[in-house]
């Protein structure tokens, strides 16, 4: 396994993706092995995890996210007997990749939609990837159209904050911020992107009653102030 960012254990989609090569290939009796790019994720370095994961014998990699597309297309056209299974990446067109793509939008809508009529009508979100990342996107997307959608149907005007981060990561400065928020009014966040989602929770649980939407798994177990997950 290949990961997007150098955080493994991310409360998200790369945890998530690489729990599923774990299971998988310990069910096999298969031997597997995880690879992260440097932290400040160079072309270079994740380019370096793919030729040490095929110098070490690997006949199939599982790489996530968007960033890696020009990677995975130039390993996989330079390695034809090496199946590639991108995560969260769009179809290129070369025979030995499989590309697993989701609609986002679908659960970001019904958190937005879930929310309004539940009788939330402050909310927020939070993003990784400074506003590029198509996943992060169609989230966002579809939870401003459920809200706008259950807006429409109690005939309520709802508020929305909303703000895109560089990264991904739990930082001091998001959780600033989301306090900011909360203290001015805002009841729920939909924090989406990576362990920004610690930030999110830090802040809800400095109020009484504040709470969050995490993302891409069940992260329900972080606290009890998780309305749900998208």
């Amino acid at each position: 396994y290949i990961g997007d960012t150098n955080i493994l254990k991310d409360k998200s989609y790369c945890e998530n993706s690489y729990n599923g090569v774990k299971v998988f290939s310990f069910n096999r009796e298969k031997p597997y092995k995880y690879y992260l790019p440097p932290e400040d994720l160079s072309y270079e370095g994740r380019k370096a995890c793919f030729e040490q994961a095929i110098n070490e014998g690997a006949t199939t990699i599982v790489a996530s996210g968007f960033d890696q597309t020009e990677i995975i297309r130039e390993s996989a056209r330079a390695n034809p007997n090496i199946k590639y299974i991108f995560v969260d990446g769009d179809a290129f067109g070369v025979h030995n990749v499989v590309n697993i793509t989701f609609k986002e939008e679908e659960s970001g809508f019904m958190a937005g939609y879930t929310l309004v009529k539940e009788g939330y009508r402050s909310l927020g979100f939070t993003g990784g990837g400074e506003g590029v990342n198509p996943s992060v996107n169609r989230y966002f997307y579809g939870y401003i159209q459920g809200i706008v959608a259950a807006a429409k149907d109690v005939g309520e005007k709802i508020d929305l904050r909303y703000t895109f981060y560089p990264g991904y990561e739990n930082s001091d400065e998001l959780t600033e911020e989301c306090i900011e928020w909360y203290e001015k009014g805002t009841e729920v966040i939909f924090a989406c992107g990576g362990t920004m989602v610690l930030s999110v929770r830090d802040a809800a649980e400095k109020f009484e009653n504040k709470y969050l939407v995490g993302v891409d798994c069940d992260q329900s177990y972080l606290s009890d102030r998780v309305i749900t997950s998208a």
